[in-house]
């Protein structure tokens, strides 16, 4: 009889349990970093065997949401990605007097 609480198949790869290496993918993290590391190998563990496609999306879901929060906006993407933030930049940047553009931030 199959111990679907305890030992489920699909949580079962090649003699190691999910939750076992779960908890080796995880050491040293913390927070945020640590649920979405395992929720998105848990789901990639068990695609196949329980929830498809579905399961391969919310493990996208999960990286995401780690990259999103692991990466500083600003230095992420050279200003070559958008074009017309590009543009303003370089409009900004020639104007001599630059205060104006600051709205009282500076």
């Amino acid at each position: 009889m199959v111990d679907m609480v305890n030992h489920p198949p699909h949580y079962t790869r090649g003699g190691v349990e999910c939750i076992d290496a779960l908890a080796s993918a995880t050491a040293g993290l913390e927070g945020l970093d640590a649920v979405c590391t395992a929720n998105a190998i848990k789901y990639l563990w068990r695609w196949k065997q329980k929830g498809g496609v579905e399961d391969l999306r919310k493990a996208q879901w999960y990286i995401t949401k780690l990259i999103d929060t692991s990466v500083t906006p600003q230095f992420d993407l050279p200003l070559r990605a958008a074009p017309s933030l590009d543009r303003t930049w370089a409009k900004w940047v020639a104007t001599e007097d630059r205060q104006d553009d600051c709205l009282g931030t500076c």
